[in-house]
């Protein structure tokens, strides 16, 4: 019974898998479609923000559902879950329209062969740059979300208030989603925006780096969520105005494959390195590694935000 019951959860979670860039890479598409130029970076980041909000409410939920393991209580958290995505289906089938022909053209559907759809994609260098992007962008926020706890704690603060930071890293995060694309539709701003917010964040994780008060890192985790997570539907409107509406979607799916091979890094990599620190501290008698492993891990983010601050300089501005 339960070889069975893993077999099933493997082929059902590889579903769930298989189905999720159709909703990830829909909203680009559905931006271009329903919403004017104006409008489209913000309808980005709203629907990018509802994909955050998800997860947090995941993570929230069944902590509160299962606070100890069962399988009695496992089987009901999948079952609630599992209503919850039913009913969502048959709202949007019972809700969910074409898109607007009258007032806009409609996008000539390309006639390429998808495999040369993606070489003419990737050829392009703000596609280049914007995986770039989001491989490190994505990898280092799963990171942060996923360290935070241990790095405060290894610097004396309780558990539950790393705990806080990381919480309130998302929410900012979530926020954000919403008030950068704003602003970034408003004065029609892609490229400048990512250049101010990679040169904040590169400032914060340097902040970040040192040993401080905790009211200070609650300020710096709140800055990094907002600036961070803020500049996801930035680089994904850039990408539609760079390779046009009728391949946004294949465009939009290139990036969040990146963003996921960046997660699975950086995640490992920033690991790794502290407990690298701990044994060159032990080595070389560099007892401030000891005494801070996780300081090495930080400056590795702060450098990937260096890179991609240089490599976000080359970044084309498609013409209004």
């Amino acid at each position: 019974m339960p070889v069975l019951i893993s077999i099933l959860l493997l082929l059902f979670q590889s579903l769930a898998g298989t189905s999720q860039p159709f909703i990830y890479n829909g909203i680009t598409k559905l931006a271009n479609n329903w919403f004017p130029e104006n409008e489209q970076t913000l309808a980005n980041g709203i629907g990018t923000m509802g994909q955050i909000i998800g997860m947090v409410l995941a993570l929230v939920i069944t902590p509160i559902m299962v606070p100890k393991p069962s399988f009695h209580d496992l089987i009901l958290n999948i079952i609630t879950f599992s209503l919850i995505v039913t009913i969502s289906l048959l709202f949007f089938i019972t809700t969910a329209r074409e898109s607007p022909v009258k007032g806009r053209a409609r996008e000539i559907i390309s006639q390429q062969n998808f495999s040369l759809q993606i070489r003419t994609i990737i050829r392009q260098r703000n596609i280049i740059i914007l995986m770039i992007l989001f491989l490190i962008g994505v990898g280092v926020f799963s990171a942060l979300a996923q360290w935070i706890e241990s790095i405060l704690y290894s610097r004396g603060i309780a558990t539950l208030y790393g705990d806080l930071a990381g919480m309130s890293m998302l929410i900012s995060g979530i926020i954000g989603m919403v008030v950068i694309p704003f602003i970034s539709d408003k004065y029609h701003m892609r490229k400048g925006i990512i250049l101010i917010n990679l040169s904040l964040l590169i400032f914060l994780f340097a902040l970040f780096s040192l040993r401080t008060i905790y009211i200070i890192y609650l300020v710096i985790s709140i800055g990094i969520g907002f600036l961070l997570l803020s500049l996801a539907p930035v680089g994904l409107q850039l990408s539609l105005e760079t390779v046009g509406g009728e391949s946004a979607g294949v465009a939009a799916s290139l990036l969040w494959l990146a963003s996921q091979v960046g997660a699975f890094t950086i995640i490992i990599v920033m690991s790794d390195l502290y407990y690298y620190s701990i044994t060159l501290g032990r080595v070389l008698k560099m007892y401030y590694l000891i005494y801070d492993p996780w300081f090495i891990p930080i400056i590795f983010i702060m450098i990937l935000g260096i890179i991609s601050l240089i490599f976000s300089a080359f970044l084309i501005e498609p013409k209004k």
